[in-house]
């Protein structure tokens, strides 16, 4: 007799989404950078939890438990650092002619939250996601239509809801009863239709993974710089426990190496300068490298101001000895703290999103998305570090009843999933030398 429920795993492609929610990502493949969108168009309660010291995101306060707004409509992750927060417009303008969103009068509001990793050190750093690439990938997430321009561009015709009212209310002005009702029907009927194909489409969905949307210029393994480091990416993990379904996406942009743990090994991270190009650098001796090249550059400085004949100058006025030597400390030391060249360790930043269709409150999301955080500590050495902006949501459907905590398990494990998922096929990044 079974007591248990069997309990799948799946990934990549293959993981599973909640009924009602929708992924899309769009990216510019020569520039090196993407977003991807988490659409919830009936809307759902979200969380988050951010561990990274350099964040950047949108709408954050929103999410706080003890603020009114409980449910969120979409999320962004995407790339561009700071300047990528400006794909959410396109998002809004998208949901907003798809009528979703807070009702307030005649006007939809949608609450669009999201947050971008630091991608500008990968192909062309001036080129960064915008409104229009946020507004392709929720329709790439809705409508499916994963780059068919031709039913792209008659599917974009949508009008917001001011410009619905405004042309039925001119409309209305010389119809009669009977052509009133037949209106009616019909809109009726095309949003019952709507309704079905979004039903079908969820059925047939495949996530898209690796080097897409927010991941499509993410890295990892840069402990010693751009040089050295590997590629990351956009990966997905799901877990259903019975009418229990847990899932992630992550893009992985990690300063840090991708390690599983379970088998003792090391997926992806920092090239061993000194092996064949292949074999990757445990990040403790990476650091240890890092030190020590620091360290010699600093004494090489010093040693540098020693050898000059200005250093032996007689005159007490120069002090140039010393001043010397502090001045090449002092350069040794901002060459440490330096963020390009070997030192490169800005181009940060894993963003997560755990989905499920648990039944959850605003405070009990944000709990999940803080015990995820657990995958990205298993998946990912070092993590949180002073130049990553390391975040997860937590976004749910409440249909299944399940406590938080088993929920909060779960989702820390399909985030480590996800994050072995995003590196499988990794490779070097020559465009990433500096």
């Amino acid at each position: 007799m079974k007591l248990t429920p069997e309990v799948l795993f799946a990934y990549g492609e293959d993981a599973s989404l909640p009924n009602g929610i929708y992924v899309g990502s769009a990216q510019d493949e020569i520039a090196a950078t993407g977003c991807t969108v988490i659409l919830a168009p009936k809307g759902a309660i979200c969380g988050l939890d951010v561990r990274g010291a350099a964040p950047a995101t949108r709408e954050s306060d929103l999410l706080l438990p003890q603020n009114m707004v409980q449910q969120v409509h979409a999320i962004v992750l995407a790339g561009g650092s700071a300047y990528g927060l400006a794909a959410a417009d396109g998002v809004m303008r998208f949901c907003e002619e798809r009528n979703i969103g807070l009702s307030f009068a005649n006007i939809v509001v949608p609450i669009v939250v999201g947050a971008c990793l630091f991608d500008l050190g990968v192909g062309n750093g001036c080129v960064r996601p915008n409104a229009e690439m946020g507004y392709l990938a929720s329709m790439l997430a809705l409508d499916g239509l994963h780059g068919n321009q031709k039913e792209n561009e008659q599917d974009s015709e949508y009008e917001s809801p001011c410009d619905s009212e405004h042309r039925h209310e001119q409309d209305s002005k010389h119809e009669s009863p009977c052509d009133s009702e037949h209106r009616h029907e019909q809109t009726n009927h095309q949003m019952s239709e709507q309704s079905s194909k979004l039903e079908n489409k969820q059925e047939r969905q495949k996530l898209k993974v690796g080097r897409v949307g927010a991941g499509c210029g993410a890295s990892v393994g840069k402990l010693l710089g751009a040089d050295y480091a590997m590629s990351g990416g956009l990966g997905a993990c799901s877990v259903r426990v019975g009418k229990l379904l847990v899932s992630a996406i992550v893009a992985v942009n990690a300063v840090g190496n991708i390690v599983d743990t379970a088998n003792e090994r090391m997926l992806s991270g920092v090239i061993n300068p000194n092996g064949d190009g292949k074999a990757i650098l445990a990040p403790l001796d990476a650091m240890l490298l890092a030190a020590n090249n620091a360290s010699s550059q600093s004494l090489k400085a010093v040693k540098d101001c020693n050898d000059k004949d200005a250093c032996y100058d007689t005159n007490p006025s120069v002090n140039s000895c010393a001043n010397a030597k502090n001045k090449a400390n002092n350069k040794a030391s901002d060459k440490t703290n330096d963020n390009s060249g070997a030192n490169a360790h800005c181009e940060n930043t894993t963003l997560g999103c755990i989905i499920t269709n648990a039944n959850v409150d605003k405070c009990a999301a944000t709990r999940i998305a803080t015990m995820a955080h657990d995958g990205y500590a298993r998946a990912i050495e070092p993590v949180h570090t002073s130049n990553d902006g390391d975040a997860i949501y937590c976004l749910s459907t409440c249909t299944t009843d399940a406590h938080p905590d088993f929920v909060g398990v779960l989702a820390a494990r399909v985030m480590e999933g996800a994050i072995h998922n995003a590196v499988c096929d990794s490779v070097r990044l020559s465009a990433m030398a500096v």
